[in-house]
């Protein structure tokens, strides 16, 4: 409920777990990091441990007890949690230009090197310790690169499949290289990918990429004006409706838009019919046909995979969810072009079907370019239909996840525990080859954030690997270190 204790209440102390034997079989001389007395909230869903201390050894949890940690060894590291939550890192499996290749399903030209570096800061001090790259034509050395440049696991996804790759060469490719082009899923797949995906995207179906790329500059191009994405949205729903159907066209519609956009005696409807329509339609059914092939991969490596799922692409989505059931992630089904009674209703078609439903938070919370109402969002959770939380791209505006968890909890949407095993266990569970991660328990690698009780989303401290990586505003390891 609203106004009440954002971390739950005594009655779910009850009902947690206490290893109490770990610590006394720590190696001898061994230095362990200890988490004192804080909140923890360990990843399952329901359990919230007040007062309670993490110790880590190496890479691992070793023991979760109750209390402060008593005699400390002479090497140990201890940091005191009181007054905050311990939760594991998030596990963000919706994540864009977090490693240095093409960008999105249109395999568009990669961000330079410190813009790829300063997203993985910005997901590091949101609190997300482990990202899947879901650009999914960066090779695996891309990847790699990322990974020793700095603290945030990032792990490859992989889109080199045909269909996929055609789709992107239709519409621009201007990062593919000749080894990106020889690259396959196999070879992906043998180098550690975690998932199949992105499968589609808002700029190759009509959606969000569309808003805030593409349509911009088509508009620009040719008439200098510059549109920020809710124009460009509302223009490509009056050509397009927003289910991106040809037939939708009424002059009339855009001559309105075009009116209320200042855009008259700029472009005529049909002007802005076909600049809309060649920016969209090129690629739209070759996307929705490479949801078909990636189900086919999704089957063969066992291997999730992982779509976008939106009003244009919903069908194409809910048939792979009956195909494929939990392999399938169905990515942010909070998608703006579903109503929201749209959204909970693929939402439950999804979970009947034993598909993973995903909700990404964009820019909902903070910067409200691209989104501005959590509607979508509150009304899927209300009904119980996420399984995982994401971000997405938003245009490089993205906000934290813990930012959309503490103003959930706040507005009584879900209790915290719950909010916060959405963005952790499960990921981690649908995503099996992000490893050992997404829970405080022993035996998982410590990847861990440290944040206010009372401000969830002001990340004091986060750990990845055991090693402290950020604290109070800085980077503490890599190319981006504050030295």
């Amino acid at each position: 409920m609203a106004g009440s204790s954002p971390v739950g209440s005594a009655a779910a102390l009850e009902a947690s777990f206490w290893h109490q034997s770990s610590i006394a079989d720590r190696k001898e001389d061994s230095a362990v990091l200890i988490i004192r007395e804080g909140t923890v909230i360990p990843g399952d869903g329901t359990t919230v441990q007040h007062g309670a201390t993490v110790y880590i050894e190496g890479d691992r949890i070793i023991d979760v007890t109750e209390g402060g940690p008593g005699q400390t060894g002479q090497g140990d590291t201890v940091i005191d949690a009181r007054g905050c939550v311990v939760v594991p890192g998030m596990v963000n499996a919706h994540a864009h230009a977090v490693a240095f290749g093409p960008l999105f399903a249109t395999a568009t030209t990669p961000l330079p090197r410190e813009q790829v570096l300063k997203n993985l800061d910005r997901h590091l001090r949101f609190g997300t310790t482990s990202v899947v790259n879901l650009d999914g034509f960066a090779l695996p050395q891309e990847v790699d690169d990322a990974n020793r440049a700095h603290p945030v696991n990032v792990f490859l996804a992989t889109s080199h499949m045909p269909v996929n790759r055609e789709v992107a060469e239709v519409f621009d490719a201007k990062g593919l290289t000749p080894e990106h082009r020889a690259m396959t899923a196999e070879k992906a797949v043998a180098a550690g990918a975690a998932l199949v995906g992105e499968i589609g995207g808002g700029h190759t179906l009509g959606g969000g990429g569309q808003d805030y790329m593409y349509i911009p500059m088509a508009v620009k191009e040719a008439t200098g004006v510059e549109l920020i994405p809710r124009q460009a949205r509302q223009l490509k729903e009056a050509v397009l409706s927003r289910h991106i159907r040809e037939d939708a066209y009424r002059r009339e519609n855009v001559q309105a838009a075009l009116d209320d956009l200042g855009l008259t005696g700029k472009l005529s409807p049909e002007d802005a019919r076909d600049l809309v329509r060649n920016s969209v339609l090129p690629t739209f059914q070759k996307a929705l046909d490479g949801f078909v092939e990636a189900a086919d991969y999704a089957e063969r490596f066992g291997l999730p995979t992982l779509v976008h799922n939106s009003a244009p692409s919903s069908d194409a989505t809910h048939a792979l969810g009956e195909r494929l059931g939990p392999l399938l992630i169905a990515g942010h089904t909070n998608h703006s072009t579903y109503t929201p009674e749209e959204a909970i209703q693929s939402g439950r078609t999804l979970q009947r079907h034993g598909a993973i439903v995903e909700i990404c938070i964009l820019d909902i919370f903070g910067a409200k370019r691209l989104e501005s109402s959590p509607e979508h969002i509150y009304g899927l959770l209300q009904g119980d239909l996420v399984d995982t939380i994401g971000t997405d791209y938003a245009g490089g505006y993205w906000d934290s996840i813990l930012l959309g968890i503490q103003n959930m909890v706040a507005d009584g949407i879900v209790d915290m525990a719950k909010a916060i095993s959405m963005a952790t266990r499960n990921v981690a569970r649908a995503v099996s080859r992000v490893g050992e991660r997404g829970e405080l328990v022993p035996g998982k690698i410590a990847d861990i954030v440290i944040t206010p009780e009372n401000e969830v989303s002001n990340v004091r401290t986060v750990i990845i690997g055991g090693r402290l990586a950020y604290q109070n505003g800085n980077t503490l390891f890599g190319e981006t270190a504050q030295r």
